[in-house]
């Protein structure tokens, strides 16, 4: 009968503890004939104390006593001071006139170990696995609080069993390296997690968009497919003709000559393969026929132009306008002049001015026009880049 008893009330004040760690236990009415308690559970780890307050109403009305139902777990004194002695649960009782509340406590030893199952963790994205954490000493037979956690959530995932805080469900959401972490009192415990990703293949990225022409740098980057692929990889560039377009081992390309080339990266087993096309720039020169020029009118050269063989006399005011057709662009335009006479030209599409018998202008543009502000001179040559 003793026993059973026992287990009642342990049972009750199992009962009472899953409510709330601050509810307040109350005996009698609220009119001022009853016992108070600040707490109906207290968990305490071994040697640690902590004060409960009891409270008779009306003050004074009775005398209070304090009692513990294992002193080998737990102690009181006569201020409500609970200290921790040894690991198990027991039952804290303050009485007042006749009436009793009730205090769960348990008493955890210090955690001095904490181990984990696995020495690693090693799965697949999308699969699951489980991890059981056990605390020392052996002595500790209350379930303890253990803080799980993930080093990084978007490569796996932690969710605690919630029958067993002991054990978790780690779960690989990409492929990448992490570390999980286990906390018990002070104790804190880890091991590596590998979300493994295969690789598939490799993917070159940073290709330049509109055409391409000889004398352009650019760089080319590999990256992995998947893209969270936990392969290292180490790419080899190659060129399959470097008459074309040449590339160096960290993906710079260069752009050489006129052509078609294929840019092809290799590693592990895999290749990935880039097409270039690279235009060349057309370069026209001649000889103007002769034109005794006024001011306003235009030594005009087309793509289209029929060179003649005679030089051009020009002066002060004359101008020269220089036009490609649609979808064509002048980047360079020299000049070679003959005569005493000295040139200053000013470009509708440069800021700048020229002051030489030989001189070039650069730039990027549909249509150029230069204005003459020097006395006489003889222009012999005119050499005009442009590209498509």
């Amino acid at each position: 009968m003793k026993k059973f008893i026992t287990i009642i009330s342990v049972m009750a004040a199992f009962a009472a503890a899953f409510t709330s760690c601050e509810k307040e236990e109350i005996v009698g009415t609220n009119d001022g004939d009853g016992l108070f308690l600040n707490k109906v559970e207290l968990t305490l780890v071994k040697g640690n104390a902590e004060t409960l307050v009891a409270t008779v109403t009306p003050k004074g009305a009775a005398s209070l006593t304090w009692n513990s139902a294992d002193g080998a777990v737990a102690t009181v004194d006569t201020k409500g001071v609970v200290t921790a002695v040894g690991a198990g649960e027991t039952v804290v009782t303050a009485t007042a006139g006749g009436r009793t509340v009730e205090c769960a406590v348990k008493v955890q030893s210090p955690v001095t170990s904490l181990t984990l199952d696995k020495t690693e963790v090693y799965i697949n994205k999308g699969e699951e696995t489980e991890v059981k954490a056990t605390v020392g000493p052996e002595d500790i037979n209350v379930p303890y609080v253990y803080t799980w956690t993930s080093s990084d959530e978007s490569i796996f995932t932690v969710t605690p069993d919630p029958e067993d805080a002991s054990k978790v469900v780690v779960k690989g959401l990409m492929g990448g390296f992490g570390t999980l972490y286990v906390q018990a009192g002070d104790v804190t415990s880890s091991i590596p997690v590998t979300i493994d990703v295969d690789l598939a293949g490799l993917v070159i990225t940073g290709a330049p968009t509109g055409k391409i022409y000889v004398g352009e740098v650019f760089q080319l980057a590999v990256v992995k497919d998947p893209i969270d692929a936990i392969d290292e990889i180490s790419p080899v560039w190659s060129s399959s003709d470097e008459s074309v377009v040449t590339v160096d081992q960290n993906g710079f390309v260069t752009t050489v000559g006129g052509g078609t080339a294929t840019i092809k990266v290799e590693s592990n087993g895999f290749e990935a393969t880039l097409d270039v096309t690279v235009n060349v720039l057309t370069t026209v020169s001649f000889y103007p026929n002769y034109v005794d020029y006024y001011p306003d009118n235009f030594l005009e050269f087309h793509s289209s132009f029929s060179p003649g063989s005679y030089y051009s006399y020009v002066r002060s005011g004359d101008m020269m306008k220089f036009q490609v057709d649609e979808g064509l662009l002048i980047t360079e335009i020299h000049i070679e002049t003959y005569g005493n006479g000295s040139y200053s030209l000013n470009a509708n599409v440069d800021t700048g001015s020229y002051n030489a018998s030989t001189f070039t202008w650069t730039g990027s543009s549909n249509s150029v026009t230069f204005t003459v502000t020097s006395s006489y001179s003889y222009i012999t040559k005119f050499t005009v880049t442009y590209k498509n």
